[in-house]
């Protein structure tokens, strides 16, 4: 990872920020020390219903580096998480069961939610603190984090048979995603330069986490279009073999890409934070961004 010890810039003479704001906040970017990465890992609950199956997993926020610049490390202060707590996140448990139905095969479908919790402080250090004890606690690791997204799978297949051969006549999968983001209320109190900070970073957080249902949405959508393909099996026993062989390669090569995805955002992490304060002081300075 390149690490930029360059400060933000501010030209003088361009509205919006003035010279002292701006070399502040580059003064409190550009310092700082580096903390050890965390590691995310997937927490996945079981949950055995009848006539369906269902996939659950949690998804944080969790950067693999904090950086070098201690105002955005703070943000995101991790610890490494026990032994075993990567092996528990590469547990995959599954409920399948199976049903006959001959309703036509919907596309995969999305039910998004929000919840926060509330954070307080007014300067970077009791923020630090308020996240966490607040944040998001994952099973798996035992850690709080900034941000999460709880997500769970539902399967349902139907199946058809015919002159002695079974095949699947509808299958629908669709995603649950619970996205937990951290709400700040001490935003009046709070110097301008940590508003500007924690919006950048609360923005970065919600990005995050909408890509994890985005990476879950189209692994449904490939769940759907495969196990529609399950044809002329030798018997509805064989097919619904097929069905739960196919459904556990799909997930798992989606919980390969959501570790994949967070393996690439903790790579970039500083260097992406550091280049959208950037981009936000020059809207700032271009008078197209109030200044917070």
């Amino acid at each position: 990872m390149v690490r930029s010890r360059k400060g933000l810039p501010h030209r003088p003479g361009r509205p919006g920020l003035s010279c002292r704001s701006a070399c502040r906040l580059r003064n409190r970017v550009a310092t700082g020390s580096e903390r050890k990465r965390g590691r995310r890992g997937c927490a996945v609950a079981p949950k055995p219903v009848p006539t369906f199956a269902r996939h659950a997993l949690i998804c944080p926020h969790r950067p693999r580096r904090d950086g070098v610049r201690a105002v955005i490390r703070r943000w995101l202060l991790l610890s490494r998480p026990r032994p075993d707590a990567r092996r528990l996140a590469k547990t995959v448990v599954l409920a399948a069961a199976l049903a006959v139905a001959a309703f036509r095969a919907e596309a995969a479908s999305v039910a998004k939610t929000y919840s926060y919790f509330t954070v307080g402080g007014v300067t970077v250090e009791e923020i630090e603190k308020e996240l966490k004890r607040r944040g998001p606690q994952v099973k798996s690791t035992g850690l709080r984090h900034p941000g999460a997204t709880r997500m769970e799978f539902t399967t349902r297949v139907g199946y058809g048979e015919r002159n002695g051969r079974c095949g699947v006549v509808s299958a629908s999968v669709t995603v649950k995603a619970d996205m937990i983001l951290p709400r700040w209320n001490r935003r009046k109190s709070a110097s301008p330069d940590t508003r500007l900070i924690w919006d950048t970073l609360s923005a970065d957080i919600k990005r995050h986490e909408e890509s994890h249902v985005v990476i879950a949405r189209n692994h449904a959508r490939e769940l759907e279009e495969t196990l529609m393909g399950v044809q002329r099996q030798r018997g509805c026993d064989a097919a619904q073999e097929k069905v739960k062989e196919i459904t556990a390669r799909i997930l798992a090569r989606h919980d390969a890409e959501q570790d994949r995805f967070d393996r690439i955002e903790g790579k970039n992490f500083e260097s992406r934070l550091l280049r959208l304060l950037q981009y936000r002081i020059e809207r700032i300075e271009a008078g197209r961004l109030a200044y917070p």
